[in-house]
């Protein structure tokens, strides 16, 4: 099988591996799959955000969406905002595939009754300051037409 090159890290993974669904997977993906393919460490709470990740990395390279009560369902865990919450770790993750340069995977944690994220989506601190809702509003689940384009966008980018 022919292997080739993950850029900066010169990591040589089977040339298959960057091929889903018959569509080259963009330079993004590529980082992400690098990533993926690192040493891990042994500790409970990495292994949860390394199977999440695992998970949420799934969707994205089927462009689907999650709902968080798969998530929750899925790896045992309320749904929260700190912690060892599903909206917990999904920041951890975000956080560190920003670091990493690439876009977080929060956009396609969606709602199972509206399809988009939950209105705390939009009191994250990276949100643009015109859609960033104060905490107090993070538990309406009610969208602006603004808020879903930008969640479209977002999930456009995952995607990509």
């Amino acid at each position: 099988m022919r292997r080739v090159p993950i850029r900066m890290t010169g990591t040589l993974i089977p040339a298959a591996a960057l091929w889903i669904n018959k569509v080259s997977v963009s330079r993004l993906a590529a980082r992400v799959i690098r990533n993926h393919f690192r040493r891990r460490g042994g500790t409970k709470p990495r292994m949860l955000r390394d199977e999440m990740r695992d998970e949420l990395l799934r969707a994205a390279l089927g462009r689907e969406t999650v709902t968080y009560g798969h998530l929750m369902k899925k790896f045992g865990l309320p749904r929260g905002d700190t912690g060892e919450t599903v909206v917990g770790v999904l920041g951890e993750i975000d956080r560190a595939e920003s670091r990493e340069g690439a876009p977080g995977f929060a956009a396609i944690v969606v709602r199972k009754d509206t399809g988009f994220p939950g209105g705390g989506f939009f009191c994250w601190e990276d949100i643009p300051e015109g859609l960033r809702r104060p905490k107090e509003r993070g538990q309406d689940p009610n969208l602006s037409q603004a808020e879903r384009e930008y969640v479209r966008a977002q999930q456009e980018g995952i995607w990509a």
